[in-house]
């Protein structure tokens, strides 16, 4: 780590702040302060800072202001801490509007544009900005009057302090991400999602001008991420790639796209296992939380990771203790395209041995004018889960098929005795979610056997 400051002791004076603001945001939060002291000790040696002193600004998944004085003491403010939301509004506003000057009267509409009425507008700011500056003057190294400048009714972040912005930093590297050759590119890209920790300023989400920059930044990550993949997987570097997109996923857990970069990475990389996990982990949540399915894109990579779980070469015996299912309780669940070709193989079973098999579409639906929220049909499902793993037999397999509905195959099973299982299915579930306003809705249907046309291919295998 101090290796790197070393080297860029090696570059000329015009880079030096730059490359510093880089290593700044590429460390973790705990080691933050004593790295801006190294720098500020760096700075004051090439005199090329003012007074000696330093601001460092995160706005990334939080938002806090740092600062080094002349002497090498750190110090730290926070948005966390229980001050007035308009205190800190008003500093977020000043520094990141991207304006040299605020007039009053925009300051005022920003901040008491809730309805909130006050009888003496400018003088209830003025005391907002003196709150202002006595917070930032717990850093120590500025007045707070230093930082916030008054003219004629009008206020300004002091530009002329030197500060170090994150966002700046991050958005500086990403423009120049395109530039270079493949290894520059990408550690570029590796620098600049570093520093983004998540979403822009999250306690001043809902304003406007924040939502902008907030959807601009975002986009970059985004791009970076995407492109930072596909040249890593050119370069087969898996476990940078496992590190990058399972960091842009746990920001963004709904980009289908770096979903599918980790899954094949995982693959890529031999952690079948992991792989599969992540694939029903992001399944089950698109089918939670928005009702839909898996895209034909994420359930290719379902297909590869099922492809890719044999090992070459291996004796007969221990295939088959690997295949063994340990502890097996229930009945079988499995993802849709599993149970999709069960079905098929079961379809031409039916040809040969005149099996009865019976398939079952149970539905999760409201009584009268109840309403089902996504919690809701979570819980009722995760209950409609357990019962049919315990009431139903060892050999019948269940899947979900959609947000409130799952699909049932009873074998060796006929029509009758089918309905009867629904309607046990139907009593239980009414007694364990009576208080829900839910029920099930059944239907059931016998599996047709499979018809050969013998001038067709074989049928598709996973």
């Amino acid at each position: 780590m101090f290796c790197r400051i070393v080297e860029a002791l090696k570059i000329n004076q015009g880079c030096l702040i730059c490359s510093l603001q880089i290593l700044l945001f590429a460390l973790t939060t705990h080691l933050r302060g004593v790295i801006i002291m190294v720098i500020y000790l760096l700075l004051r040696r090439l005199q090329i800072v003012a007074n000696h002193k330093l601001i460092s600004i995160t706005s990334f998944g939080g938002f806090s202001v740092s600062a080094c004085d002349e002497n090498g003491v750190f110090e730290s403010i926070s948005d966390s801490k229980g001050h007035s939301k308009k205190l800190w509004l008003l500093i977020y506003y000043l520094i990141f509007s991207g304006k040299d000057f605020v007039l009053s009267s925009e300051l005022i509409e920003l901040l008491w544009s809730e309805g909130a009425s006050v009888a003496d507008p400018l003088a209830s700011l003025r005391l907002l900005v003196h709150r202002a500056r006595s917070e930032l003057s717990k850093l120590g190294a500025f007045k707070g009057s230093e930082l916030i400048l008054c003219y004629n009714e009008a206020y300004s972040w002091n530009r002329n302090v030197t500060t170090i912005v994150d966002a700046e930093s991050f958005e500086s590297l990403c423009l120049s991400a395109a530039e270079g050759d493949r290894k520059t590119r990408i550690n570029t890209i590796l620098k600049a999602a570093e520093i983004y920790k998540g979403h822009f300023i999250p306690k001043a989400s809902q304003y406007h001008w924040a939502m902008a920059l907030d959807a601009y930044y975002h986009s970059q990550y985004i791009s970076i991420c995407s492109q930072g993949t596909s040249l890593l997987m050119e370069d087969r570097r898996y476990a940078d790639i496992i590190e990058l997109c399972t960091a842009a996923v746990s920001i963004d857990p709904y980009c289908e796209p770096l979903h599918i970069a980790l899954i094949e990475a995982l693959v890529a990389s031999g952690s079948h296992t992991s792989a599969l996990d992540h694939y029903k982990s992001i399944s089950e949540r698109l089918l939670n939380e928005f009702g839909i399915s898996p895209s034909s894109a994420l359930l290719a990579t379902y297909k590869t990771i099922l492809s890719n779980i044999n090992t070459p070469e291996m004796d007969i015996s221990e295939i088959r203790k690997e295949m063994t299912e340990p502890n097996p309780v229930g009945a079988f669940r499995c993802e849709y395209e599993l149970f999709k070709h069960i079905y098929w193989l079961k379809s031409r079973e039916c040809v040969r041995r005149g099996q009865a098999v019976q398939l079952a579409l149970v539905t999760i639906l409201p009584k009268g004018e109840a309403q089902m929220s996504p919690r809701t049909i979570k819980s009722a499902f995760e209950k409609l889960t357990v019962l049919m793993r315990d009431m139903l037999l060892q050999s019948d397999l269940f899947t979900r098929y959609s947000v409130n509905q799952c699909l049932i195959l009873l074998q060796s099973t006929s029509y009758e005795d089918g309905q009867l299982v629904l309607d046990r299915l139907q009593g239980a579930f009414a007694q364990a979610s009576h208080k829900s306003g839910l029920q099930l809705q059944c239907s059931l249907i016998p599996m047709l056997p499979a018809t050969f046309d013998e001038t067709s291919g074989d049928i598709e295998y996973l």
